[in-house]
């Protein structure tokens, strides 16, 4: 029996409870360590470091950088603030305004356009072409066999007395 199913074990017999349920939310900072975080991300919130032993300690008061590029400063083991990244954006003038992303859209479109017109016209210039050598190759292919069709295929068999026969010799 493990560590964690021990405790569950315990829990269960000690409060009744069939199913264990952690309450926090485990993070990631930007460099890759984990946070838990009761009960989630939001002001107020617990926040704690579990190390290698399992020992469970508040999080040391300080601005942390979560992997989603939130900053969250904590102060006396609690969040006290979130820095989301949109305000920060919206800061420094890198919002995008719908007008703009509606002229993108056209821009794209004018583009795909363009491009498929030039493709319509290529492939029209290259069925014409096939057309054309398929018309070619039938024509030949008829010529062929109108010649081969005029042509016997085997020299009849002499007749002898109104019976045909065909003699197989051995040594010819």
């Amino acid at each position: 029996m493990t560590n964690k199913e021990a405790i569950a074990n315990f829990k269960k017999i000690l409060f009744g409870e069939d199913k264990v349920t952690e309450k926090f939310e485990e993070v990631s900072l930007s460099d890759d360590s984990k946070i838990q975080v009761e009960p989630t991300i939001e002001v107020g919130a617990v926040v704690s470091v579990v190390d290698s032993e399992g020992v469970v300690t508040p999080l040391p008061d300080e601005t942390y950088e979560l992997s989603d590029k939130r900053k969250i400063i904590v102060k006396d083991g609690k969040i006290e603030s979130i820095d989301d990244v949109q305000e920060e954006a919206e800061e420094m003038g890198e919002t995008v305004t719908q007008e703009e992303v509606n002229q993108m859209i056209q821009a794209i479109e004018s583009m795909f356009k363009s491009e498929l017109e030039s493709v319509k016209s290529d492939f029209s210039a290259y069925k014409k072409e096939v057309k054309e050598n398929n018309a070619k190759v039938n024509k030949a292919l008829f010529e062929t066999l109108e010649v081969f069709g005029k042509e016997p295929n085997e020299t009849p068999p002499k007749k002898k007395g109104g019976v045909q026969t065909k003699r197989k010799n051995a040594f010819h």
